[in-house]
């Protein structure tokens, strides 16, 4: 009888300890899936991710339809018709946010709104959904270039990169010449 209540109690112990693994796990999973998107969850469903070697392949059967990718500006254009945005094009996962990676060549983005270049301004990042609508040649100093264009459906200026300057001192508490071991640093035949 005695053994058997050892039995259960170990067995109790064993299960009581995966189910609460399992729940953690379980709510660890539910906790990182409602990351919310950038954009309005309607444009995420429609859009596609696309690379823009795949458009240049072939542009044809992408006429019109709708994109999800991100840039950094490089310059924003106002015009009677509206604003044109030019960027360095940069993959996004699905839910629009920018993936780290190397360049992919520029776009140029349109949109009937007006974007003022002073918040819009150069070395922004942005999460864009468009309409594809072909290629135009332009110009990149003196090269000629076929940038893929887009119409903007909607689009997301992500915040400003922060970046503080901290003295060096702050590193390291025992900072040359105040280190009281300094004699001791090197081996003594340096």
């Amino acid at each position: 009888m005695k053994l058997a209540k050892i039995k259960i109690k170990a067995l109790w112990k064993f299960y009581s300890l995966k189910v609460s693994t399992f729940i953690i796990a379980l709510l660890l999973i539910a906790l990182y899936s409602c990351a919310p998107s950038v954009l309005k969850k309607e444009l995420i469903t429609q859009a596609q991710v696309i690379e823009p070697a795949e458009l240049r392949q072939s542009s044809e059967p992408f006429l019109g339809r709708l994109f999800l990718f991100g840039g950094i500006i490089v310059n924003v254009k106002n015009q009677q018709e509206g604003s044109q945005l030019e960027g360095v094009y940069i993959l996004t996962d699905r839910k629009g946010y920018l993936k780290e990676g190397e360049y992919r060549g520029r776009f140029i983005a349109r949109s009937e709104e007006f974007l003022d270049p002073v918040i819009y301004k150069a070395g922004r990042s942005v999460t864009i959904a468009g309409e594809f609508r072909g290629f135009e040649k332009g110009k990149i100093g003196e090269m000629e270039y076929d940038y893929p264009i887009f119409e903007i459906k909607e689009i997301y200026l992500w915040p400003e990169k922060k970046t503080y300057q901290v003295p060096p001192w702050w590193y390291d508490p025992w900072y040359y010449p105040w280190d009281p071991w300094w004699r001791y640093r090197y081996p003594y035949w340096w």
